[in-house]
């Protein structure tokens, strides 16, 4: 067909890219929930906000390193 690699390179780095943002988003969840538990409020939406990013960022950076091996192969 022809050279899949620039493809490649770009769906990877988007991937790679949104798992950063998404880890990030993690971490400000985590702040907010010790906050929110600082303040006597419940922090079960911002627990349960933060492992969905965790969970979401693992994702998309091993799909993001299975395109990157499949550059190379």
């Amino acid at each position: 067909m022809g050279d899949d690699g620039p493809i490649l390179l770009g769906n990877a780095s988007c991937c790679f890219f949104l798992g950063i943002a998404s880890a990030l988003d993690a971490v400000h969840y985590k702040g907010k929930s010790d906050w929110q538990m600082s303040s006597g409020l419940s922090n079960t939406g911002s627990m349960v906000g933060m492992i969905v990013d965790i969970l979401f960022s693992l994702f998309c950076l091993g799909f993001a390193l299975i395109l990157m091996i499949g550059l190379f192969v």
